[in-house]
């Protein structure tokens, strides 16, 4: 399913990409800086899944997030991408965890680099990571940043800070305000990112599973519905609004350890 790798480079403490050769090129979130600004048009990547089965997934998954929005009075766009955010985030996670550390062929020694702060928290990043979530920009591979970005890419809008998302998300890990978007208040969903996914990630595994969606497309499918998502509310809610809105969850709960989510 979706088929598409995208790893990475030699990693420093915050798993960013910084060879000597790529040193100027590549942003601190293992992606081509200029591409941050303005992705490259006629990218590689195919917009999105493209196969019946991965368009049942996306459709399936917005259906049931929506349904449990809907039935605690809560169905707002906001609310719907920031679920779908947080899950494409640890869905990048949890893909490499299954993928890599699961076949032998990686450690979680070798996988990522973890950051254990002060009250004992671990978190997780790294190039692969990164890149799960990223991309490597510069060649246009399909990534979470990639589909869910194109609504707005599609319209020449302004593309988002990844930047300060990504610096703002390490500085705050092992706080009380980690996880927490930064958004307009009008814009902020009914619950924070942690939350989204504790309530979500086991029921829309199960879900993705029974259709026959292999680990590598858990962060995919939610970032396609994410796009989906964004174009047929962008009358109601602006694109980059819309894409703000997932981005912070996407981020912060790509990091997040693993057990505070499966233990819930």
């Amino acid at each position: 399913m979706f088929g598409h790798g995208v790893f990475g480079r030699k990693k420093n403490r915050d798993g960013f990409a910084q060879s000597a050769k790529d040193r100027d090129s590549i942003g601190p979130d293992g992606t081509c800086k200029d591409a941050l600004k303005n992705p490259p048009a006629n990218e590689t990547a195919a917009p999105g899944p493209e196969e019946a089965d991965e368009e049942q997934a996306c459709s399936a998954l917005i259906d049931m997030i929506r349904s449990h929005y809907r039935k605690i009075e809560a169905d707002r766009t906001e609310n719907l991408l920031n679920a779908l955010g947080a899950l494409a985030g640890f869905g990048c996670q949890v893909g490499l965890r299954e993928n890599l550390i699961d076949n032998g062929s990686e450690t979680e020694e070798t996988l990522f680099i973890t950051i254990k702060t002060e009250n004992e928290e671990r978190f997780f990043t790294g190039d692969k990571l990164n890149e799960a979530l990223f991309g490597d920009a510069c060649s246009g591979a399909l990534s979470v940043w990639s589909l869910v970005s194109r609504p707005l890419r599609d319209i020449g809008g302004e593309l988002l800070d990844l930047e300060d998302m990504v610096r703002r998300s390490a500085a705050a890990m092992g706080t009380a305000v980690y996880g927490v978007p930064k958004l307009p208040q009008s814009h902020l969903p009914d619950e924070l990112p942690i939350e989204a996914l504790q309530q979500h990630w086991g029921q829309a595994r199960a879900l993705m599973e029974d259709l026959g969606v292999a680990s590598a497309g858990f962060a995919l499918v939610p970032a396609f519905a994410i796009g989906r998502i964004i174009r047929e509310q962008q009358e109601m809610l602006s694109p980059y609004v819309g894409v703000k809105v997932a981005m912070e969850a996407v981020v912060p709960m790509s990091r997040v350890d693993p057990k505070v989510i499966l233990k819930s």
